[in-house]
């Protein structure tokens, strides 16, 4: 039974480049990175098979080769968030003027105490703008990304177990057999 279950998987990882001349645009994507990330869950099997006494070591050689790429990916977005904490602390500060200041002059009121930066007020609005812009964007795809990493390791399962039709409830069960 292991033996015919395993070998859809094979058949599978096989019948890849008959499909990957056949799709076209985000389909060949798709199958571009579906392969990719079959060829790590290869690469961590045969990986675990080979250390089973050692586990020790299994791990670190799992978390540097696959949770370093995953961490940073997701750390991604916190990028935006501190420069976002930086322009705010800048654009709600009292003790910055923006360039376009009249009062920061020799006579002026703003003298003492008081940083010149750079930018305009419109230009500090637009730089805000742009970074709301850019940390939705990353949070999304991030997102996406997980998501999609996730929806392809149930079908690794699915493939490896030989199961391929299921409902709801056996879906429901096999998913809670994966990750937990």
């Amino acid at each position: 039974m292991k033996n015919r279950d395993s070998r859809k998987l094979k058949l599978y990882k096989t019948g890849y480049k008959h499909r990957y001349s056949k799709k076209k645009g985000l389909a060949k994507l798709d199958c571009y990175c579906e392969k990719k990330i079959f060829d790590i869950f290869g690469k961590v099997e045969t990986l675990s098979e080979n250390m089973q006494h050692n586990r020790k070591s299994l791990k670190r050689i799992l978390y540097k080769r696959l949770g370093l790429p995953l961490l940073l990916l997701v750390l991604l977005p916190f990028n935006v968030i501190f420069f976002r904490i930086i322009l705010n602390e800048i654009y709600n500060s009292d003790k910055y003027c923006f360039s376009d200041c009249s009062k920061h002059g020799t006579g002026g009121h703003h003298l003492n105490g008081y940083t010149l930066i750079m930018f305009s007020k419109s230009q500090m609005n637009a730089l805000k703008i742009f970074n709301n812009f850019m940390l939705y964007t990353l949070f999304i795809i991030v997102l996406l990304i997980l998501i999609y990493i996730l929806i392809k390791v149930i079908k690794y399962e699915k493939l490896k177990s030989g199961k391929s039709k299921m409902n709801i409830k056996e879906y429901c069960y096999f998913c809670k057999d994966i990750f937990v």
